[in-house]
């Protein structure tokens, strides 16, 4: 944490790099499955515009539909009788494992997958 002189204020600025974020609150398990397959389902949207435009786009939309079909198969492997907060916790972990994956993927060089994986996390998360 620093200060930052901005104008005539002085502001905080916070780092959260490596910091622990914040999770959203469910109800329930079956909410968050919920909420996560809503947005892979917008990101197929998405995907599929931009492979009907692939003459603009190139591989962007395949790409991204891969990674949304990979976050869907992750999300599918966890044991969806978990209570809730076990279950987003470790559906947190597993989409930053395959974020990892699409880090390191080199058809994945321009991140259009690992921002894919990104947006579907995000649903997890509580943002400030």
């Amino acid at each position: 944490m620093g200060i930052e002189r901005r104008g005539a204020r002085l502001t905080r600025r916070i780092d959260r790099r490596g910091a622990i974020p914040k999770m959203r609150r469910f109800n329930s398990t079956a909410d968050v499955i919920a909420a996560l397959q809503e947005e892979i389902r917008k990101q197929l949207d998405g995907a599929q515009t931009k492979i009907d435009k692939a003459w603009y786009w190139g591989m962007v939309g395949t790409v991204e539909a891969s990674a949304a079909h990979a976050a869907q198969r992750t999300i599918d492997t966890l044991d969806q009788q978990l209570p809730v907060e076990e279950f987003i916790s470790k559906a947190y972990a597993a989409l930053t494992e395959l974020a990892c994956r699409f880090r390191n993927d080199p058809t994945d060089e321009d991140g259009y997958g690992l921002g894919t994986v990104y947006d579907v996390q995000r649903v997890l998360r509580f943002e400030e």
